[in-house]
């Protein structure tokens, strides 16, 4: 079998199992919906950039259209990962419109590279910086932030590592004038589709609503324990992943189980137990000149705009209105 044929049928079946996950995100399924979108175009980002390498290699060019749509793939993936981070790990769920603007400028650049306003070479080279510079926002603002470890799954560091994998891989395809460099190029960019492909089908969250997860009792049990009498939540910053490892329990389990128990995601469950405990300190004359912040850090909140935000979620107050109006009850 020749290189060219066998490197067609390897990208190839890359690019249909990327075509598979853009069709199921954007018409399957839909328990985040903004997040799948932006998840089903993503996928659909990466298989036009990856067909363009492909076409290039085997017809020895591209059309203006094909170099085009490649660049479109290039410079929409940076927005669709920042807009799929947050919707999925900020807790947003209704779409916003200035979310748009993220748009805007990757069809500028398709317009301008199918008018041929620019050479191509010089839009894909932007394109790169373009994308480098929204990794360096999600890896600022989700990955590497502390406020966001107990959000941040096995899933969303893969998508992040294999995104900045693929901008290194085309990257360097610009710049490394080397035929065989090329074929490498687009074997890795293949295979890092395989891998999030793969990846994506193993992770519990990709699993259909429908699909009940049954929690052991001893799980539950053990859920409640922790929570309930060693107040596991006081712990600063506690991920589900160390909750998982503190109960010795597989994560996906902790999360369902949490689920059925409280009925609320593990990062609700975690600041409701927390507000609970405030609470119950504002309602004391004894924490009365207690300093508000005080109090949050001790039930393991670690930022001052964290416990602002999750103690109006769970009581419609601020922390001062709580507490002046258990006092007014007391007095």
């Amino acid at each position: 079998m020749e290189p060219s044929v066998a490197l067609t049928i390897f990208s190839g079946a890359a690019i249909s199992s990327g075509l598979m996950m853009a069709l199921y995100f954007m018409l399957m399924r839909n328990e985040n919906k903004w997040g799948d979108l932006a998840m089903g175009f993503l996928f659909l980002a990466l298989v036009m950039r990856l067909s363009k390498s492909l076409f290039s290699y085997v017809f020895h060019g591209s059309s203006v259209m094909g170099i085009s749509f490649g660049l479109l793939g290039s410079v929409l993936m940076g927005p669709l990962l920042f807009l799929y981070f947050t919707y999925t790990l900020t807790g947003e769920k209704k779409f916003q419109w200035q979310h748009l603007l993220h748009l805007i400028i990757p069809f500028i650049a398709f317009i301008l590279a199918a008018n041929e306003v620019f050479p191509a070479f010089g839009l894909y080279v932007w394109a790169g910086h373009f994308l480098m510079g929204y990794l360096i926002v999600v890896g600022y603002r989700f990955v590497f932030a502390k406020w966001s470890k107990e959000g941040i799954s096995k899933w969303h560091n893969s998508l992040f590592y294999g995104v900045l994998g693929l901008w290194l891989i085309f990257s360097l395809q610009l710049y490394i004038s080397s035929r065989t460099f090329y074929i490498w190029g687009i074997v890795l960019a293949s295979l890092t589709i395989y891998i999030l492909f793969f990846m994506a089908l193993r992770t519990p969250m990709f699993r259909s609503k429908n699909r009940q997860v049954v929690t052991p009792k001893e799980v539950k049990d053990k859920i409640i324990h922790a929570l309930e009498v060693e107040r596991a939540f006081v712990q600063p910053g506690i991920s589900i992943a160390q909750f998982s490892k503190m109960i010795d329990t597989p994560a996906y389990l902790v999360s369902n189980g949490v689920k059925s128990i409280y009925g609320k995601s593990f990062k609700d469950v975690i600041n409701s137990f927390r507000i609970r405990e405030i609470t119950s300190k504002l309602s004391h004359m004894d924490f009365a000149h207690e300093k508000i912040e005080n109090l949050a850090y001790d039930a393991g909140f670690n930022t001052s705009s964290a416990f602002y935000s999750a103690f109006k979620k769970e009581t419609r107050m601020t922390p001062r209105a709580y507490q002046k109006q258990q006092q007014n009850k007391c007095s």
